[in-house]
């Protein structure tokens, strides 16, 4: 087993509270080496199998990409409410794919980018295809995915960027042809959104059965965020891009329609300061669950504690990664309920599990 059963059903529990606001100490995620050694020595063997050195087989390959999850998992101590959650992820945007973006897997360490391939609208329809090859080879590995999390005693996640309208239309278009195309030809920007979160509906169906068939809930591995059910994380990056009035005419109706789809969401709020002028429509959707924002530079939170605590008097679950030293500013300002606090999470993990344990013990003194 990844992890011990009895802690896992405590760790559950402790987030089905969360997302009722009820959890009285703030939830913590932060990892260290259980055996930095033995991770080293199983890239050792690894080495001469290229296909870990391939970036298609790394990220697409389930034998190859869940061996290297697994093992990595095996090597790890997961402190306080830490989840192992097995990632079916491929590239930030994959859903465009599913329409005919371009992927370039790049390295097997980075990041996988989508291109356009929407050069003009009098050639293009927005069309979905099930026989998408991109569709057939995330929907395989999700599948993979959630059974070997089943067998391991672990959790899982589906695809985190399925995405909206106009981040889908971002990456087929680019950034800077659509923003023209915003103001010049609206109705056409208008109908393909919709066309566009039809598909969703379509996407999502399809993989939370994956989801459900396990009975393991859904995960965001990035965020340490579980929840029981149809549980998402939703974003919009575009959104930095463009107005507050640009963004109730196209983006707002999507994520509204998304968080009637699901049981549990959050919504990923990325970008620099100057997004935070979208943050009251989001706020006002009832059933959006949270917020989890990351400021413009990473774990750079004790500065906006005035947006976090009017996310919190809104009533909606807050995700912050955060860097050890702003534990105790942040928690002498803010609510424990529904609070998840990812601890240096693009750090390496922390050295000892003795230090992982100091940190979480010293977030659920100051947070009770």
């Amino acid at each position: 087993m990844i992890i011990d059963p009895e802690k896992l059903e405590k760790t559950k529990e402790a987030f089905e509270s969360f997302w009722k606001l009820e959890n009285r100490t703030a939830l913590v995620s932060v990892k260290a080496w259980a055996d930095r050694q033995g991770f080293h020595d199983y890239l050792l063997r690894i080495k001469p199998d290229k296909r870990y050195s391939d970036p298609f087989h790394r990220k697409v390959d389930p034998v190859i990409n869940i061996d290297y999850q697994i093992n990595t998992f095996k090597n790890r101590y997961f402190a306080g409410e830490t989840l192992p959650i097995l990632s079916s992820y491929i590239g930030p945007g994959i859903s465009s794919a599913f329409l005919g973006a371009v992927v370039d897997l790049g390295d097997p360490d980075s990041t996988t980018w989508f291109h356009e391939n929407l050069s003009d609208w009098e050639n293009y329809k927005v069309h979905f295809d099930p026989r998408n090859i991109w569709y057939g080879i995330q929907m395989n590995l999700t599948r993979e995915v959630f059974r070997t999390a089943s067998e391991m005693g672990c959790l899982a996640e589906l695809p985190v960027d399925i995405y909206n309208g106009i981040d889908n239309l971002m990456l087929l278009r680019g950034s800077e042809k659509l923003a023209t195309d915003l103001v010049l030809i609206p109705d056409t920007m208008k109908e393909a959104t919709v066309k566009i979160r039809n598909y969703w509906d379509t996407w999502i169906e399809d993989f939370f059965q994956i989801a459900e068939d396990s009975g393991l809930g859904n995960g965001t591995g990035w965020l340490n965020l579980w929840g029981p059910g149809r549980t998402f994380t939703l974003q919009s990056d575009y959104m930095s891009l463009i107005s507050t009035e640009m963004y109730e005419e196209f983006v707002l109706s999507d994520v509204r329609h998304m968080c009637s789809r699901l049981d549990h969401s959050m919504f990923h709020f990325d970008g620099p300061d100057e997004v935070v002028r979208h943050l009251p429509f989001l706020l006002g959707i009832q059933n959006l669950g949270g917020i989890q924002w990351n400021p413009k530079t990473n774990c750079e939170n004790v500065r906006h504690l005035p947006v976090l605590k009017k996310i919190q008097e809104s009533g909606k679950c807050l995700v912050l990664n955060i860097s050890s030293h702003e534990i105790e500013p942040l928690l002498q300002e803010l609510s424990p309920a529904g609070l998840l606090l990812n601890v240096d999470p693009f750090d390496e993990p922390c050295d000892t599990l003795e230090q992982a344990d100091a940190i979480v013990d010293r977030i659920k003194h100051y947070s009770r």
